[in-house]
């Protein structure tokens, strides 16, 4: 990111400035709009907008036909697509949803059924586009806000598979809406579509298969499938075959915390999970999947690289890791260890797009707006989730390990660097004018809150969250 992209002006030029509404004064509204809310993300709208003219100004852009979630986001959504287009090498398309709940909403009457079926909102489906070597966030390649039917009573599988309004077509959908990579990009570049369990579904693989997308997709269903053993083809079930692989090498990877889960009727309750690093082992091999009996007239096999990633040895009551991962082959032939091992890499890199649901929900407080239309609440879900993408992007940008070391200023703006300086080191103005990336954040955290003890690892997105507010408004008073 360009230094000045971080002030809550240019970014909100570079992202909505293009928005089409039908008037340019839309437009401006906007971009004015999404500049306040960036200077003090999370606060409701009348602590944001202290000024009663621009709150109203809010309220009649939210108003407007023009302004619906598809316009007010697709200027975002435009530029992550042109910055993964001049991207050198692998880009990373996180695929994950989350549940938006607007229950206590009772005017907004089109909501779909959520969690149990009890509550209402949307599905939001996010496809969020990473470097995989630095984990820096590009943006958001792409967002839907799925209002998800309820199922009727007794219906069967096979009824399912064909109903027109089924929440899997939102896979299929979103991966065409993405596309994919350039055919005269930069050679070495490839996008990579990285999906959870909730993604495993065969429709989904053909279309994959069908357009040559790159993807990595966490196995659900324990598919019947075939494999060469021996030099013969073999029929069996797709995970036995693949936690019988010999683990060829070894790697540590980031187990990320896990709050406690009740119990269901499907599974027994769970305590919760503290972060930790796990040793892991990888093995890979190659699996032709077995269409579904609905399915298998005309439809061939799909020859997937299967990659399965566990801990033989969890620490004592943790729950063991374990990852059957679904790859595509792009010579067709068998991966290689470094090739499994960077698959591994890349699902694990996941995590990310479930921090940028974290920030839509408690950084940007986008399940409190007390909107009572829909048409008013999805261009300002499309406005807030841009902005939870800045959240996440500020914090990569205090963990990149080729920068931690170089000027602030020439990745910050100056004068967020100087006002911060001067608060941390009001008496040193050596440490003022000398200050790092990696000082800066510091520093950052340390207004937000955190003390910066070795025990207490790198500050987290929500405490710079907390001291970007602050240095935004002590910037905004020199």
């Amino acid at each position: 990111m360009e230094p000045s992209s971080l002030q809550p002006e240019t970014w909100a030029e570079l992202n909505f400035g293009d928005a089409q509404l039908g008037d340019p004064r839309r437009t401006k509204r906007l971009v004015h709009s999404a500049a306040l809310i960036a200077a003090a993300p999370g606060g409701s709208l009348p602590q944001i907008f202290q000024n009663p003219a621009a709150l109203d100004g809010l309220y009649y852009l939210a108003d407007s036909d023009a302004a619906t979630h598809a316009s007010v986001i697709a200027p975002h959504l435009l530029r992550s697509r042109q910055l993964m287009g001049e991207h050198p090498s692998v880009v990373l398309i996180l695929k994950d949803w989350t549940e938006l709940d607007y229950t206590t909403h009772k005017t907004l009457k089109r909501l779909g059924t959520i969690g149990n079926g009890s509550h209402r909102g949307y599905v939001c489906l996010n496809s969020l586009a990473v470097d995989p070597r630095t984990r820096e966030v590009i943006g958001l390649a792409d967002q839907r806000l799925i209002t998800r039917p309820q199922a009727p009573k007794g219906e069967t599988r096979a009824a399912k598979r064909v109903r027109e309004n089924r929440f899997s077509l939102c896979w299929l959908d979103s991966s065409d809406a993405v596309g994919s990579a350039p055919a005269d990009g930069p050679e070495g570049q490839r996008w990579v579509e990285v999906c959870d369990r909730e993604a495993d579904t065969f429709e989904y693989l053909c279309r994959l298969f069908e357009t040559g997308r790159s993807f990595v997709v966490r196995s659900k269903s324990d598919r019947n499938a075939e494999f060469e053993e021996d030099g013969e083809r073999r029929s069996g079930k797709l995970h036995a075959y693949a936690r019988g692989l010999a683990g060829a090498c070894c790697k540590e990877v980031e187990v990320q915390a896990k709050s406690a889960q009740a119990a269901t009727k499907k599974s027994p309750a769970k305590p919760a999970q503290p972060a930790r690093t796990a040793t892991v082992w990888i093995a890979s091999g190659v699996a032709w999947l077995t269409p579904p009996r609905g399915l298998r007239r005309g439809q061939e096999q799909l020859q997937v690289g299967v990659v399965r990633v566990w801990e033989p040895s969890p620490p004592e009551g943790a729950e063991a890791l374990e990852w059957i991962l679904l790859t595509d082959l792009p010579e067709g032939r068998a991966l290689t260890e470094a090739q499994a091992t960077e698959v591994a890499g890349w699902y694990e890199c996941r995590w990310i797009v479930e921090d940028f649901h974290k920030g839509q929900k408690t950084g940007c407080a986008i399940e409190k707006m007390q909107f009572e239309t829909m048409a008013r609440l999805e261009p300002m879900i499309a406005l807030l989730s841009v902005v939870a993408v800045l959240l996440l992007q500020i914090r990569g940008l205090s963990r990149l390990e080729a920068t931690k070391d170089k000027p602030a200023k020439e990745h910050v703006p100056e004068l967020f660097v100087e006002v911060l300086a001067q608060w941390r080191h009001p008496t040193n103005r050596s440490r003022q004018k000398e200050m790092t990336v990696a000082e800066f954040y510091q520093a950052l955290g340390r207004l937000g809150g955190h003390q910066n003890r070795r025990s207490d690892g790198p500050p987290g997105w929500i405490v710079l969250w907390r001291g970007w507010t602050q240095l935004l408004a002590r910037v905004s008073a020199v």
